[in-house]
């Protein structure tokens, strides 16, 4: 379901795009591009398509990483490398 009534909200990835579009209850129509909250002044496609493609950093696997810098320090920054 989508934030405005009568239309579904869909996810889709083409030509390694990530995209969110709608389309109506009668399959009819569907759109392409932001779904605009005026009484909000928020822009409901990118804020969902942000929640959609969050990465739970808790899950990389980090075991065999190279640290550097304090291991503790309040933030991190993660970085992949091919060294082949």
């Amino acid at each position: 379901m989508s934030p405005s009534k009568g239309l579904w909200e869909v996810y889709g990835q083409s030509g390694g795009r990530k995209g969110v579009f709608y389309v109506d209850f009668a399959k009819k129509h569907a759109f392409l591009g932001s779904l605009i909250s005026i009484a909000e002044k928020k822009d409901l496609s990118q804020e969902r398509l942000s929640q959609l493609n969050k990465i739970d950093v808790s899950q990389i696997p980090l075991q065999d990483a190279v640290v550097m810098g304090n291991p503790n320090a309040k933030f991190k920054v993660i970085v992949f490398d091919d060294p082949d």
